[in-house]
This record gives structure tokens, C-alpha cells and sequence, in this order.
């Protein structure tokens, strides 16, 4: 692990820096044609998904941590509580740059914590059934893969694997 990586729960007060983090990882994501974990996304639906009110609501809804170096965020995590017993890791995502460096399993290891002091028994998390790197990594942190399926994203369908973790 990177050890200048500090991660926090990003709070509503900070949308407008939240809001750029997505853009910016979303440009990237264009740029480089890495678009897995982007499924569904345009540049239209990034922007209304990175307005300050929306982008308030996930950070109210959610608990969303957030990774920085030198003062720069770099990744970001989200906890969304299903029931009492079971949330959702609705996804890890790190700028390209900074993958590899210890990131990703820093924000986990902090979900991880927030889902165990939250009294939860279990997590799911989603992918698309393409994105290898992303079910290796969730694989390597205990995940076991529970189904297959296809769910509609925007206007299209994506081929997705759920996978759990017992707490």
C-alpha cells in the first residue's frame, strides 16, 4: 500500500469536488477506452449524475469514501444499505494513473469496516461480466461469484455477475 493514500467519507458539503472526481474519471475512462464499470454512461447522463443535488442525494444516501494523495482525489468507494443484513459495494473505481499502487483495497478495506460497524452479515457487489480485472480483484478480497444475469442500463443491457461476501 501506497502509504500518502488517505481515505475518508466523503461528505455533501464536498459534491462540487466529488462531482469533478466523477467527470474527470469519466473523461479518462473515454479517452483511454476503458469503459468498464461505466456501463450505461454518456457524456449527458455523467453530467446530470455529477449535478450538485444529485451528486448531495448519493452522498446522503450513501456511505461514499473517497481516496487522495497529495491532495488529489484519485478513487472512490460506495456502501449502499439494502436491509439490516446486507448492503451493496456499489463499485470501487480508481483514475488509471493510480491503479496498481494499493488504492482500491485501501477503499475496500474502509467499506469493509463501515459494513461491519453498520451490523451487516453480508455484501454483493456487481460488474460487468467482461470486466476481469475488477471480479479478480473483488475474488481476491473473499467474494465468491453468485449468478450471472442481464440487466437493463439506460437504454441497453449489460451481461453483469453478482458476487457476495459473509461478513
Amino acid at each position: 500500500m501506497d502509504s500518502s493514500i488517505k481515505v475518508y467519507r466523503i461528505e455533501a458539503d464536498e459534491a462540487d469536488r466529488f462531482g469533478l472526481l466523477v467527470k474527470t474519471m469519466w473523461m479518462e475512462a473515454k479517452e483511454t477506452g476503458s469503459l468498464l464499470g461505466w456501463s450505461g454512461a454518456t457524456d449527458e447522463v455523467i453530467e446530470e449524475l455529477t449535478s450538485k443535488d444529485v451528486i448531495r442525494e448519493i452522498l446522503v444516501q450513501n456511505m461514499v469514501y473517497v481516496a487522495e494523495i497529495e491532495g488529489t482525489l484519485v478513487g472512490f468507494a460506495a456502501l449502499r444499505l439494502l436491509d439490516d443484513e446486507g448492503g451493496e459495494l456499489a463499485g470501487i473505481m480508481v483514475m488509471e494513473r493510480y491503479t496498481g499502487r494499493g488504492v482500491g483495497s485501501e477503499l475496500f478495506r474502509n467499506v469493509l469496516e463501515a459494513a461491519r460497524k453498520a451490523g451487516l452479515s453480508r455484501l454483493i457487489v456487481k460488474t460487468e461480466r467482461d470486466n476481469i480485472r475488477a471480479i479478480s480483484f473483488y475474488k481476491k478480497m473473499g467474494f465468491k461469484l453468485v449468478k450471472e444475469t442481464v440487466e437493463k442500463v439506460a437504454d441497453s443491457e449489460v451481461a453483469i455477475v453478482i458476487l457476495s461476501l459473509d461478513l
